[in-house]
């Protein structure tokens, strides 16, 4: 049967056996000797003692009515060895005083903490990942990985920001999917932020450390603990006003931009005024700019009271914090809450608004530019994109009909392979093509040949190469059918429509074109053109079915190289 005892520890009441109390009481009064001696540390004392009640706290905790003396043990091997406290000096200050009447409580305390001493041999083993809540910014993560692996907690954090990108931009690089990597980064921060412990106490911090806990490293990492309090209020101030005043800044340039989007919208006379001085045209700049007045208005109010909502909760939670104020209420938070709600939601439907708003003139000015566009390129009520508006004036060709044609020249199948080469072209999926164009010559007496180097599509009928002859007002007109060879076939070097002018390279070049295919082209004549007199000849090629009698079918059409030559 032991003997217990009610005890005061740190303001806390604890039922202990008489043995470990005195085992207590010993470890206790030297602690207060040796920091005694030394002014303004009774307070690490007083630390290490409330320590110790908090260890009492989770031994009682665990269903221990009164505290033994292997609690005592195991709690001062938690806390560090007596002989770790300058023994030399404080045993012999102790034995000019306790020496007569030492009690065999005291030698039996020995024998105990020579075996707790066991303990701490394994407490000391090495470091223990924690969470470093000294230097944290988020969770204490990266900061816990400086202090066990090493480096500083900025190094750690650059280092993992540079890390995610790197890793992002090789997954990007390789066409893979970044959201393993995100996942991972995420997860792996969160996992480690739950499960490793954090350091809330000086016995903590030393084995995060990897240091020895003993009395005075706890006294040692008690002042360090109060001389960084009293700096990091004066450096946690410093930061503040520097966040402050960067969102400040930030703020005030973002509402100057607002204010200057304003003074464009709503005072736009005034705008108006200054381009009519400058000579400027903005009359549909003016026009976008009334019609997006209430939403832009509307957004940047709501994107005020967001913006002062947000400051205000910010720094009413800072003033909080360093008990400058009283923390907000419940109907304050609500009411900031919803006027945050309702800033956020005015600001999505505006910033819609004002999108769709663009986006209609958007439209109607692309439509208009496009009508623009068009009317610039119509010649004769037929529309000519850029390449064929260029070619016909190069090439000296005048179009004569073009009804249901999408284009009039192409390029790409040129009868060599030659992809730059352009040439006459006209298609219709509808297969109706009107198509005529022509050039005109003066020319004298005598026989000449038209040629030229055409094709058409599959079973097709009514394309033809045609020559008119002028004279007096009578003209007399010569036809010679396409042949429907569509865009395979090599006819342009091969029997009776073979291109008699081809040089050796340009029949190589034939030959080889679409991978030995061909295109489909081939040479069409009309010889015998006799010319009595000196007269005006016009010629080129037609789907007309006045001009060629026959009804045209085709789904399309192309023609080049035209040549006249005189026969003999």
């Amino acid at each position: 049967m032991k003997k217990n005892i009610t005890i005061n520890l740190s303001g806390r009441l604890f039922n202990i056996d008489e043995d470990a109390y005195q085992l207590l009481k010993h470890y206790t009064d030297t602690l207060r000797r040796y920091y005694g001696k030394h002014e303004g540390d009774t307070e690490i004392a007083d630390d290490i003692e409330a320590r110790i009640a908090e260890l009492f706290e989770e031994i009682k905790a665990n269903g221990n009515e009164a505290i033994t003396i292997e609690h005592v043990q195991s709690v001062i091997s938690r806390i560090g060895e007596l002989e770790d406290l300058a023994p030399e000096e404080e045993t012999n200050d102790e034995q000019q005083t306790e020496e007569a009447g030492e009690s065999a409580g005291t030698r039996f305390r020995e024998n105990i903490e020579s075996g707790a001493r066991n303990v701490m041999n394994t407490l000391r083993s090495g470091k223990r990942f924690y969470r470093d809540m000294q230097n944290k910014m988020i969770c204490g993560v990266l900061a816990g990985c400086a202090q066990y692996f090493g480096g500083s907690p900025l190094t750690w954090r650059i280092g993992f920001v540079l890390s995610f990108l790197l890793l992002h931009s090789l997954a990007k690089m390789f066409h893979l999917d970044p959201s393993g990597l995100k996942m991972f980064f995420l997860f792996g921060y969160i996992g480690l932020a739950i499960l490793a412990p954090k350091a809330e106490n000086p016995e903590d911090v030393l084995q995060m450390k990897g240091e020895e806990v003993t009395p005075q490293n706890i006294g040692e990492e008690v002042k360090k603990q109060n001389a960084r309090g009293n700096n990091l209020m004066g450096s946690f101030l410093g930061l503040v006003v520097t966040i402050l005043l960067g969102l400040a800044a930030v703020w005030l340039s973002i509402q100057t931009i607002v204010a200057l989007c304003f003074g464009g919208v709503f005072f736009t006379n005034t705008v108006r005024w200054f381009a009519e001085w400058f000579d400027f045209d903005i009359s549909v700049a003016g026009e976008v700019l009334s019609a997006v007045q209430i939403p832009l208005l509307l957004c940047g109010l709501s994107f005020v009271v967001i913006s002062i909502t947000l400051l205000y909760c910010v720094f009413h939670a800072l003033a909080s914090h360093l008990g400058r104020t009283a923390a907000m209420g419940f109907k304050q938070r609500i009411a900031w809450l919803l006027l945050f709600i309702v800033g956020v939601v005015t600001f999505v439907v505006s910033c819609t608004q004002f999108v769709t708003v663009c986006e209609d003139y958007s439209r109607k000015f692309y439509d208009e530019w496009q009508e623009k566009d068009r009317q610039n390129h119509m010649i004769d009520g037929y529309y000519f994109s850029d390449e064929d508006r260029d070619y016909f004036n190069h090439e000296g060709w005048t179009l004569v009909k073009g009804d249901n044609c999408e284009h009039f020249t192409s390029a790409g199948e040129y009868w060599n392979g030659d992809c730059d080469v352009r040439y006459l072209d006209a298609f219709s999926g509808d297969r109706n093509i009107v198509f005529q164009t022509e050039r005109s010559q003066e020319i004298e007496a005598g026989t000449y040949q038209l040629q030229a180097v055409a094709r058409c599509s599959r079973d097709a009928e009514g394309v033809y190469i045609y020559a008119i002859v002028e004279k007096d007002g009578k003209e007399e007109k010569y036809l010679a059918k396409v042949p429907a060879n569509h865009n395979e076939g090599r006819q342009i070097y091969q029997g009776e429509t073979a291109l008699d002018t081809m040089s050796p390279r340009e029949m190589d070049s034939a030959i080889e074109a679409n991978d030995g295919r061909g295109f489909g082209w081939a040479c069409v004549r009309i010889k015998d053109i006799k010319v009595a007199e000196a007269a005006t000849i016009r010629y080129g090629v037609t789907t007309d079915e006045a001009l060629t009698g026959e009804k045209c079918d085709a789904e399309w059409l192309s023609a080049t190289d035209f040549t006249l030559t005189t026969l003999p």
